[in-house]
């Protein structure tokens, strides 16, 4: 008689796979990316209404017309008039959260560097994020709402990813 070592429904077979030590990595990135955006999805209205009153300085700075219709919400005017919602796709907490994962998950790297680096790097990019939304708003405001949308969601995103790429590449080369 022919027994079966293998048993199709067992957790022993779900979890087999997840042993090997690639595979925990990745199962431990999922739970903190996870975890993070949970995290950073609690501390969007005060993201957002931070956010927003900076961007809303900077665009009055430069001469533009603002009103502030909502916390997260400012309509933009001059040669054209446009809205801008800070939602939390726009808040920078993606770009954020893809940089902490990389560098806490940088093996052969001392707590105390990932740290420094961590809170610099982010603030970095939350900077970058709302000199890109109101670079953006100056475009649309100037130019319309077609070109809001490619300076925003086209070059935007590029520019974002090049400076996670960009710090990336600068913590590896400083702390290797």
């Amino acid at each position: 008689m022919r027994t079966s070592t293998r048993s199709s429904g067992s957790l022993d077979t779900i979890f087999k796979g997840f042993s090997h030590p690639f595979a925990a990595i990745g199962l431990g990135i999922i739970a903190a990316t996870v975890l993070v955006l949970l995290a950073a999805f609690e501390l969007y209205t005060g993201l957002s209404t931070l956010q927003a009153s900076l961007i809303q300085s900077i665009l009055e700075g430069m001469g533009l017309w603002t009103l502030r219709l909502e916390p997260w919400t400012i309509l933009v005017s001059k040669d054209h008039v446009i809205t801008i919602i800070l939602t939390r796709e726009c808040i920078g907490i993606y770009s954020v959260t893809v940089y902490s994962l990389l560098v806490l998950t940088t093996p052969g790297r001392r707590g105390a560097d990932k740290a420094m680096w961590l809170a610099g790097g982010s603030a970095l990019l939350f900077t970058a994020n709302i000199l890109r939304i109101a670079a953006s708003a100056v475009v649309g405001a100037e130019a319309g709402v077609f070109w809001f949308r490619v300076f925003h969601d086209v070059l935007g995103s590029a520019f974002m990813l090049g400076t996670v790429i960009a710090l990336l590449v600068d913590w590896l080369h400083r702390t290797g």
